[in-house]
């Protein structure tokens, strides 16, 4: 995805068409974007966030008073091998 946002050089694939779109409401939403390759390894957190927003029912409000169970263990594995 990195270099499809990058570059043109997923242009003329199947996906092309939505990858311009999502380049253009990128263009349009923000002043600056940078992509930045993180290693699976070091993204446990993101995984583990994006499992529990699918679990949801699809009214509910993602929105958490306190971290939930087990997210501060993931920070820290996260942080520690991005060290390494």
């Amino acid at each position: 995805m990195k270099l499809a946002l990058e570059t043109n050089t997923f242009a003329l694939a199947e996906t092309g068409g939505i990858v311009y779109e999502l380049k253009c409401l990128i263009r349009s939403s923000f002043p600056d974007f940078k992509v930045l390759f993180a290693p699976r390894s070091c993204n446990r957190l993101a995984h583990a966030v994006a499992a529990r927003g699918c679990i949801c029912p699809h009214d509910a409000p993602l929105c958490w008073e306190s971290t939930p169970d087990g997210f501060e263990v993931l920070v820290a594995s996260d942080h520690a091998e991005s060290l390494s």
